[in-house]
């Protein structure tokens, strides 16, 4: 990714996917809906999932299971009817500064995969089609807007695209029937006010989560917390203009809903 972190054969890579991908075959179709609610129903699915769950605390002697899935974000109902104590935290950047961070790392991946067929068949296995040649927009139930991304998909209007993709997952995210059957259990965390107060943050997530930060994680983990430096944003006026006007209003709702669980 270019950002600043070591990666080595040690690291914790996301590969729940892979699971999902073996008894939903049209999980990842644009065509149709990839949204799966409260009843949607695989019980093999299910069963096996909640093993592989058990299966890692048996092993690493854990008590709670941590998934980074960008697709959850389309499954928090059906993940809530078979975990009923799960909860989800969903973070948020301004959108001038997120589409940049999407564009740039869209481009960063394809030139890779351009390069080295492998790389394209890593992502296809694992289940990651958020950036490169294997890109696939998520189907939130609107037809109309999956056309328009890959509308501007084919013509190579990254930045228009991604405009979409951020409306449709965070619009999903803030839908009234989700948050009535799931309020208590999502928490949206501001990425810029976390680089500002990331102590104040760390102590929400903990308190949410049940994760426990002890003062000595939290003290050290926020002296870590910052804003990227190792790349600018370099939108011009009119680029940054026309995302403000597309995704200023959303974001705005986005920020008076940071409180999600117990408001």
């Amino acid at each position: 990714h270019r950002d600043g972190l070591m990666v080595n054969k040690d690291s914790p890579e996301a590969m729940d996917e892979i699971i999902w991908m073996q008894f939903f075959e049209k999980i990842h179709q644009p065509t149709e809906s990839n949204v799966l609610d409260e009843v949607s129903d695989n019980p093999e699915f299910e069963s096996i999932y909640k093993e592989h769950i058990k299966k890692l605390f048996y092993l690493r002697k854990g008590r709670q299971y941590v998934c980074k899935n960008n697709y959850a974000v389309s499954r928090i109902q059906y993940l809530l009817k078979i975990f009923p104590d799960a909860q989800f935290i969903v973070p948020f950047r301004n959108p001038v500064d997120h589409i940049y961070s999407l564009v740039k790392q869209h481009k960063l991946i394809l030139e890779a995969q351009k390069q080295d067929p492998a790389a394209l068949d890593y992502m296809n296995r694992c289940g990651h089609f958020e950036f490169g040649l294997n890109f696939n927009p998520v189907n939130f139930g609107n037809d109309e807007a999956i056309k328009k991304i890959r509308k501007h998909w084919g013509n190579e209007e990254w930045l228009e695209a991604y405009v979409l993709v951020w409306r449709e997952a965070y619009k999903y995210i803030l839908n009234r029937q989700l948050l009535g059957q799931a309020k208590n259990h999502i928490q949206l965390v501001s990425y810029d006010l976390m680089c500002e107060k990331p102590e104040e943050a760390l102590i929400s997530l903990s308190g949410f989560s049940e994760m426990d930060f002890d003062e000595s994680f939290v003290k050290g983990w926020s002296k870590k917390i910052k804003k990227p430096n190792y790349y600018k944003n370099k939108f011009t006026k009119k680029e940054r203009n026309y995302i403000e006007e597309e995704l200023g209003e959303l974001y705005e709702e986005l920020c008076a809903n940071l409180c999600l669980k117990g408001a």
